[in-house]
């Protein structure tokens, strides 16, 4: 093993390129697989995953995730498997990783192993010599477990000490390289978004994920870093890797090139249960999981949503048709307007919903008499003739959704300090965090553990729903949007700063006490909130997905909770017309409730009728697009052109200009197992292509298949086998196609 590591060093001293690398790496791995001394590796039945820890000299560093199969190395080593930030009651802060502990030990029963390192000699080393410091032992405890193609990482610190408090642990971090011999096929994917994908991401400059940079999305749960998983693959295959955590911790998910420029790092930060407080332990819920797989990011979506469905605590119930605690209208619902409320505006919304010919649902802002953003959350009275305005919307057939903020309390309110402020969210100095919007107030966000912020936002909420007002539902900005807050109030009885208690103890029974008392006094109503954090979902009927607004996204979220959460509206600014029909066409094909759009959007004659066209499609697929389970986008042959326009978004990007294909495709399963394959040209040009339809890429058996045409012109076909198809679609046309067994 010491002749292996120093060849790998002797590679990194010698900067080699990334293909001689791979090839020491390839020469070794019979080494290891012979099980040379001091090396630690893992393979179950001769299975494809290979997992090689290096000796204990060295702290036990992961030397290489391998593919038997393809014979080549995911990873490399150089990166510490763990690092931990301690703090000691002097103030004193102290950095350590696997690579710097002694007496590192393992024990080993089959295709399952346990790391143990202990951090007791450095721990003496950095305290000042000559004062009296008690025993000091800190013990961290990793068990790795195979499985096939997937392992299981869990780990452990034991604090036993009375001086040292852990603050954060960086689990695991591995840096992924070149995949063959060249990174031309090479991808990665990660929860930005609707999800985004890097292509050949060895020659990009993109960063995903730091802690200390508000700039550079990646806290979970939030709306740019809405899952726990990412995946980076080649044609030959790939490797997923996921933080499995059923309760959703607040953690930092990096991925972004490595400091060698010749790798990409991916990193798990999760800030420690009782930051401050000697003698915490660390240990996070679920497993870290990396496995082997063929395919893309559709693939690894779906290995992603198998786990969510058997493991996560937010995964709702899910009947034949749909969420079961989701009201039918809100599934029905097609497409969205967002306004103020006036008596203007009112009427423009009925006549918005008229041309639209399908079920529509307003959003609607400015109903209280406290300006927007200020103020909060005092939201009553409402404003004059708010009632009948409602009233006259839904008479209409418009469903009405007001909105509230339901994480902000203004510090210049007269209640704030006499009320408000025990429950605020603090820091470690014990000030209340703000934040600062376009209204330049001081909002505050709360701490959702505590009674008096549950109770208040259940109180707005009832009044809204209630018979007094009647509303259809309530938006509740920034629940879904915005990272937990990391607050340090020992009064609230959560743990300091990390941890899950943000969901279990916070807004996850906040929002089941709410739902339960809705389903009971006013049922048919319904809860939305802004942006797609995963693990809110089954606290809400609707996500608010205004920002999925960026180049290279693929709809990753919807692979994973199609049927789960309607997902609804996106951002319209300006008059161009190809920036809003390139949204439209995406928000159709990715599964969406279409629009959230001002309604006076009839004035603007190209994407009015886009918009109508693309509402009337999903109505007619409604159990495909709101119950129905995501499917692999179908494949085209053909030269595709691409689009361009500016969408007016660019926000953390630098430019808001937006290139993507003029053809925009989807694939969606019924709960009846039919599949429905949508096509939507949002560009002005005649456009032709051959669609491959390959049926047993979508689970059909060996039987006949009917393609149906759901509109256009295209007679249906039958099939048995995979199929090249023609299509033609005319300027801003949409098609879609239902495929299904015939009955003989």
């Amino acid at each position: 093993m010491k002749s292996i590591l120093a060849s790998f060093r002797k590679i990194t001293a010698c900067s080699l390129t990334i293909s001689a690398f791979l090839t020491a790496l390839s020469i070794a791995v019979p080494v290891f697989s012979a099980h040379a001394a001091g090396t630690t590796t893992l393979r179950e039945n001769n299975g494809r995953l290979v997992l090689s820890f290096g000796h204990p000299e060295y702290g036990f560093p992961l030397v290489m995730v391998y593919d038997a199969q393809e014979k080549r190395a995911i990873t490399k080593p150089g990166p510490p498997l763990w690092s931990v930030e301690l703090q000691h009651v002097s103030g004193k802060k102290l950095d350590l990783t696997n690579a710097g502990c002694d007496n590192a030990e393992t024990d080993r029963k089959g295709s399952h192993i346990t790391l143990t390192w202990s951090l007791d000699e450095a721990l003496e080393k950095a305290v000042t010599a000559g004062k009296d410091e008690p025993a000091q032992q800190i013990r961290a405890v990793c068990t790795v477990q195979l499985d096939g193609n997937r392992a299981h990482l869990k780990l452990r610190m034991y604090n036993h000490t009375t001086t040292w408090s852990i603050r954060s642990v960086t689990f695991p971090s591995i840096e992924l390289v070149q995949l063959g011999k060249t990174d031309e096929d090479d991808a990665i994917v990660y929860p930005f978004a609707s999800g985004r994908v890097v292509k050949s991401p060895l020659r990009k400059d993109f960063i995903f994920g730091d802690e200390q940079n508000i700039d550079c999305p990646g806290k979970y749960s939030s709306s740019w870093a809405n899952m726990q998983f990412c995946a980076y693959w080649d044609n030959d295959g790939g490797l997923y890797i996921a933080a499995e955590d059923p309760l959703a911790s607040r953690k930092t998910i990096s991925v972004q090139p490595a400091d060698d420029q010749a790798s990409i790092s991916v990193k798990i930060l999760w800030p420690a249960e009782d930051i401050g407080i000697p003698g915490n332990d660390f240990e996070h819920p679920g497993s870290i999981a990396l496995e082997l797989f063929n395919g893309d990011w559709f693939d690894a979506a779906k290995i992603y949503r198998q786990w969510v469905m058997t493991e996560a605590h937010w995964w709702p119930a899910i009947g034949a048709e749909g969420r079961i605690d989701t009201p039918d209208w809100m599934k029905e619902t097609a497409v969205w307007a967002r306004t103020n409320l006036s008596d203007e505006s009112v009427e423009q919304t009925i006549q918005f919903a008229e041309f639209m010919g399908v079920p529509t649902a307003l959003q609607l802002y400015n109903w209280h008499q406290v300006p927007f953003d200020n103020d909060y959350p005092h939201y009553f009275p409402v404003k004059e003739g708010f009632r009948a305005g409602v009233k006259k919307l839904q008479d209409a057939g418009v469903r009405v959704v007001p909105y509230i903020n339901a994480r902000l309390w203004d510090d210049d309110t007269e209640d704030f300090k006499t009320s408000a402020l025990p429950a605020a969210t603090k820091k470690e100095d014990g000030d209340y965090y703000i934040e600062i919007y376009g209204s330049k107030e001081n909002l505050v966000p709360m701490c959702p553990t505590t009674a008096l912020w549950k109770n208040t936002v259940k109180t707005i909420i009832m009044n809204l729903v209630g018979p007094g007002l009647d509303v259809d539902g309530v938006y509740l900005d920034q629940v879904s949007a915005m990272s937990p807050v990391l607050c340090y109030d020992p009064s609230h009885g959560h743990p300091l700063g990390g941890g899950h208690w943000w969901m279990t103890d916070g807004y996850w029974p906040m929002l089941e006490g709410i739902r339960k008392a809705m389903a009971e006094e006013y049922p048919g109503k319904i809860l939305t909130t802004e942006c797609n954090a995963e693990p809110y979902i089954h606290g809400f009927d609707g996500y608010l997905t205004l920002h999925y607004q960026y180049n290279d996204m693929v709809p990753l979220f919807s692979a994973v909770y199609g049927g789960a959460i309607q997902q609804f509206g996106r951002r319209y600014k300006g008059k161009d017309g190809l920036a809003h029909c390139m949204k439209i066409g995406q928000s159709l094909v990715f599964g969406e409730q279409l629009g959230w759009i001002n309604p006076g959007i009839l004035d603007q004659k190209q994407t009015a009728e886009f918009l109508r066209d693309a509402a009337g499609i999903r109505y007619k697929l409604l159990p495909y697009l709101s119950s129905g389970e995501m499917m692999r986008p179908p494949e085209l042959i053909g030269q595709i052109p691409e689009v361009s326009a500016d969408w007016e978004w660019a926000w953390p990007d630098k430019t808001g200009i937006i290139t993507d294909s003029a053809v925009q495709q989807g694939a969606w399963k019924s709960p009846d197992g039919n599949i429905a394959f949508i096509f939507a040209n949002v560009s002005d040009d005649n456009i032709s292509f051959t669609w491959r339809l390959d049926p047993s890429r979508y689970g059909f058996g060996k039987g006949n298949l009917t393609v149906e045409p759901v509109s256009g012109a295209a007679e249906s076909l039958t099939i048995k086998k995979a199929k090249n198809i023609p299509v033609t679609l005319t300027g801003h046309e949409i098609t879609a196609y239902i495929v299904s067994p015939t009955d003989d």
